[in-house]
C-alpha cells in the first residue's frame, strides 16, 4: 500500500544513530505522522533488522510537504509552525528521559529535513480500544483491574516527576507484547503533556491544550496551567469505565455518579464502582487525589459485593432475646444508680453568680449562698461565653452580701454577652435584655450534660442569631451552569466559580455570551455575578465587570 502524498515516500532514508528506511505510513494526528520503519543493527557479528515507530513533526494546517520530501511552514503560518515545533521537540526530549515499562521508550531525536523526528519502540497495532473490541466489546472485571494497576503505576511514575499526561484514553494506550506472549499496557502520545515545577507552576506555556470528550475533566476545558494529577485521575476512571462497558463516558458537564452506576454491568463489585465514581467526580476537591489511592477510597461495600447482587441488601441482625433482656436490665440499673453516683463524683459546687446592671450601667457581681473555702476559683462557666476571670483566693466565705473574709482577693470580671449557652445541669433563668444593655444571668448547679434555658427574651438592639443569613460553601446546579463556592441562603454569594453547561448571557445589558465549557472565576452577590475573569474553551480570557 502506497503512502499518502503528504507523507514520506518509501525511498526516504533517515540518518541518525542508525539509518532508518522502508517508511510505511501508520497514522496521522494533530501534530505529526507516525511511520513504521526498519534499521539494521548487529547482535555480535550477526546483522539484524529492527522495526521501529518513527514520529515526524507535520502539524495539521500549518505544514506542507515540498517536492524534495522536506517539510516547511505554509505561507503566513511560520510563527505557528515554529511554536509547535518547539512543543513537539519538548515532547520527544521529555519521553526520551522517561524509563518505565508502562511508557513508550524513545531512542533518539533527529533534527533534519526541515522538521524533527523521534524514534520509538514499535508496540504493534493493538491499542487498548481495539483490544476491548476484540475481546467482545468489554473486559471482565479482573482483567480490567489488572490493566488498570499497570496504568496506575506508570501514571504514578509521571506524577512523581511533576508531569501531567493530560490525554489518557484507550486510543493512547498500546497493548505491548511481553516475551511470554502476554500483553501489557503502555502509555503513548505525550502531545498534550505538561511539566511543572515543584511549586506547581508550569515550566513552559506549551502543552496542556486540548481535550477529549468523555475522558477530559471539566476543568481541562478551560486549560490546565498548574500541576493537576486529578485531571489524569479523571481520565483513568473514564478508561476503566470504557474497559468494563465498551462505551465512551458522557462529557464531563453531563455525567453524574448515578449515571455511572446505572451504566456499569450489574456484576461489577461495589469497590470498583466506587473507585470509578470517586475518580470521575465533577468537583475536583471531591475527586481521588493520587493514582496510588485509586482503589483505596472509601467503599460503600466489600470488594466481593456486586452492584445488582443480594449483597446490596443488608440483612437485619438477629439478637437473642436473652441478650436483649440483659441489656434492658443493665440500663435500668444504671438509671437507679445515676443519682447517687452523680453526687459522689461531682466536684464542690461553684458559687452562684448573679450579674445585674441597669440600662447603660456597669454590671454588679453578687456571690450568693455558696462557700469557697481554701481554694482558688478561676474557671469559666462551661458553655457560657465569658470574658475576664473570676478569682477567689484565701480563706474566705462569699455570702449574699459581697463580703470577703480572710486574706483573700476576689476579682470578678465576668461579662456575659447575648444569649448564654451552658453545658451541664445549668439553668439560665430570667435573661432579659431590653434595649442596648447588659444581660442579667443566674447560673446555678453542677455541670453535667443538659441545660435548660428559660425566659430568654431579646428586644431592641439585639439580633437573634437564628435570623442571620446562613453562609456556607458548596456546589449548586443552576441549569445553564454549575456554581462552586460560597453560598448565602442557598444562592451564590461571595467568591466562586461558574462552569457553563449551555450557552448563556453573562450580562443582559451587553452581548457577552458564555458557551459550554467556559469558566468564570469571580465574586457573586445575591445569586448574580458582580465581577470576575471569564476563561473560554479556546484558552483566551477577559475581565467581566457587571456591578451589583
Amino acid at each position: 500500500m502506497e503512502n499518502p502524498s503528504y507523507a514520506l515516500q518509501e525511498g526516504f532514508i533517515l540518518k541518525g544513530e542508525k539509518n532508518y528506511f522502508n517508511f510505511q505510513f501508520l497514522n496521522k494526528g494533530g501534530y505529526g505522522i507516525t511511520y513504521l520503519a526498519n534499521a539494521y543493527y548487529f547482535d555480535g557479528n550477526i546483522k539484524q533488522t529492527g522495526t521501529y515507530a518513527i514520529k515526524e513533526y507535520f502539524p495539521n494546517g500549518i505544514a506542507q510537504r515540498n517536492a524534495d520530501g522536506s517539510v516547511s511552514a505554509i505561507d503566513s503560518k511560520t510563527k505557528e509552525y515554529y511554536e509547535s515545533y518547539s512543543e513537539f521537540e519538548q515532547e520527544g526530549d521529555m519521553i526520551h528521559d522517561l524509563k518505565h515499562p508502562g511508557i513508550v521508550p524513545v531512542n533518539e531525536l533527529i533534527r533534519t529535513n526541515g522538521t524533527i523526528y523521534y524514534v520509538m519502540s514499535y508496540l504493534g497495532k493493538t491499542s487498548l480500544k481495539n483490544y476491548v473490541v476484540e475481546q467482545g466489546g468489554k473486559l471482565k472485571e479482573d482483567e480490567a483491574i489488572s490493566i488498570m494497576h499497570e496504568l496506575l503505576d506508570a501514571v504514578t511514575f509521571l506524577h512523581d516527576k511533576q508531569l501531567n499526561h493530560l490525554d489518557i484514553k484507550p486510543d493512547n494506550v498500546m497493548m505491548g507484547e511481553n516475551v511470554d506472549g502476554t500483553l501489557h499496557p503502555v502509555l503513548i502520545d505525550f502531545g498534550l503533556s505538561k511539566h511543572f515545577k515543584p511549586n506547581g507552576k508550569q515550566t513552559s506555556r506549551l502543552g496542556g491544550k486540548g481535550v477529549t470528550d468523555g475522558y477530559s475533566p471539566l476543568e481541562q476545558y478551560a486549560g490546565i496551567s498548574t500541576f493537576s494529577p486529578k485531571a489524569d485521575i479523571y481520565a483513568l476512571g473514564a478508561t476503566l469505565f470504557y474497559m468494563l462497558t465498551g462505551n465512551i463516558p458522557e462529557k464531563a458537564n453531563e455525567i453524574s455518579e448515578e449515571w455511572i452506576r446505572k451504566s456499569l454491568p450489574k456484576d461489577v463489585t461495589i469497590k470498583t464502582a466506587d473507585a470509578i465514581c470517586n475518580a470521575m467526580q465533577r468537583d475536583v476537591d471531591k475527586r481521588t487525589a493520587k493514582a496510588e489511592q485509586f482503589f483505596g477510597g472509601k467503599s460503600s461495600g466489600g470488594g466481593t459485593r456486586r452492584l445488582g447482587g443480594e449483597g446490596d441488601k443488608p440483612k437485619s441482625p438477629k439478637l437473642p432475646y436473652m441478650k436483649i433482656g440483659i441489656g434492658l436490665g443493665a440500663l435500668i440499673l444504671l438509671l437507679l444508680l445515676w443519682s447517687p453516683l452523680k453526687n459522689m463524683f461531682t466536684s464542690t459546687p461553684q458559687p452562684t453568680i448573679i450579674e445585674t446592671g441597669g440600662q447603660g450601667g456597669n454590671a454588679e457581681i453578687t456571690e450568693t449562698a455558696e462557700t469557697n473555702t481554701n481554694g482558688t476559683s478561676g474557671q469559666e462557666q462551661p458553655g457560657k461565653p465569658a470574658t475576664g476571670s473570676n478569682t477567689s483566693t484565701g480563706n474566705n466565705t462569699s455570702t449574699d452580701e459581697p463580703s470577703n473574709t480572710g486574706n483573700n482577693t476576689s476579682t470578678s470580671n465576668n461579662t456575659s454577652t447575648g444569649n448564654n449557652s451552658s453545658t451541664g445541669n445549668n439553668t439560665s433563668t430570667g435573661n432579659s435584655s431590653t434595649g442596648n444593655h447588659s444581660n442579667t444571668t443566674s447560673t446555678t448547679g453542677n455541670t453535667s450534660s443538659s441545660n435548660t434555658p428559660t425566659g430568654n427574651t431579646a428586644t431592641g438592639g439585639h439580633q437573634n442569631n437564628n435570623d442571620k443569613p446562613v453562609v456556607t460553601s458548596g456546589t449548586k446546579n443552576l441549569g445553564y451552569a454549575i456554581y462552586e463556592g460560597e453560598l448565602k441562603n442557598g444562592q451564590p454569594d461571595g467568591k466562586g466559580t461558574l462552569t457553563f453547561q449551555s450557552s448563556h448571557a453573562l450580562d443582559s445589558r451587553t452581548d457577552k455570551q458564555a458557551n459550554p465549557g467556559d469558566v468564570v472565576n469571580g465574586s457573586f452577590s445575591n445569586g448574580h455575578l458582580v465581577r470576575g475573569t471569564w476563561t473560554k474553551t479556546d484558552g483566551s480570557s477577559e475581565k467581566v465587570l457587571i456591578g451589583q
